[in-house]
Order: structure tokens, then C-alpha cells, then sequence
């Protein structure tokens, strides 16, 4: 449910961003990049997010150590965070697996959404308030 939440967030942001700015250096950008991540299959991308990140154990130009096992950290540092700690923790050990199976379908999903938008803002109502003055 979590993949699925975050990619339907991460989907309607971008799409919008790309039908706002259509044709546009973001728009083109944008496009680009989701049709690489569509065209690389998960057995490709997940070696190299263990590669490259997880044997790295850090984020991605960041300090921050990124855990690649386990839900959780080891039991004896656990039991000593507060809730929001755990909280974190565990969010922290669900990054590299999210990122995983949400990659693809946030890249077909994203376009669809770019389409979406700019079916919208191709509607009368939306031309005729342009009209009028609003933004």
C-alpha cells in the first residue's frame, strides 16, 4: 500500500509539473528521464541499487547511512529509540525496496498523468477563464 500511495503522489506532482511547463525544458527533461526508467527492467535496476547504493551504505551524495537488510536496526539499538526514532528507522530500512518497485510503474504513471492534465487544460472551461483574465 505504501508504494502504491507514494508512486500516486509522486505521479500527480510530476505530471502536473510536466503539463504546466509542456514543451518546455522541464516537460522534455522530465519525459527523458521516466522513459529511461521505463525501459530498464527491475533485474537490471535492483543490482545496481545494491551496487551502488546499498553496498555504498549511504544515499546518494549524502552522509546518510542507508541500511540494505533487515526491517529494522539491530534489536539492542532499537529497544533504546523513542517511537518517532522507530518510526524513522523503519522508514529508513524500507527506502531501498520502495525504490525498487516503484520506479516503473512511477515512470508509465507519470506520463499518463502529464496526459491527464494537459487534457484538462485543453478543456473550454479552462480556455475561457484564461480568457477572462485568470492564471
Amino acid at each position: 500500500i505504501i508504494p502504491l500511495i507514494v508512486t500516486f503522489l509522486l505521479c500527480q506532482l510530476f505530471g502536473m509539473l510536466m503539463a504546466i511547463y509542456q514543451n518546455r525544458l522541464v516537460d522534455t527533461t522530465l519525459n527523458i528521464f521516466f522513459l529511461i526508467l521505463f525501459a530498464i527492467p527491475i533485474f537490471v535496476a535492483a543490482p545496481f541499487l545494491i551496487e551502488k547504493v546499498a553496498l555504498h551504505q549511504t544515499v546518494p551524495f549524502t552522509q546518510i547511512p542507508i541500511p540494505y537488510s533487515g526491517f529494522h536496526s539491530p534489536l539492542e539499538q532499537y529497544e533504546q529509540l523513542t517511537s518517532a526514532k522507530r518510526f524513522a528507522d523503519i522508514a529508513l530500512h524500507l527506502v531501498l525496496p520502495l525504490v525498487a518497485i516503484m520506479y516503473g510503474t512511477l515512470a508509465i504513471q507519470a506520463r499518463l498523468s502529464r496526459t491527464a492534465f494537459l487534457e484538462v487544460l485543453k478543456q473550454d472551461y479552462i480556455r475561457t477563464a484564461r480568457a477572462k483574465g485568470l492564471k
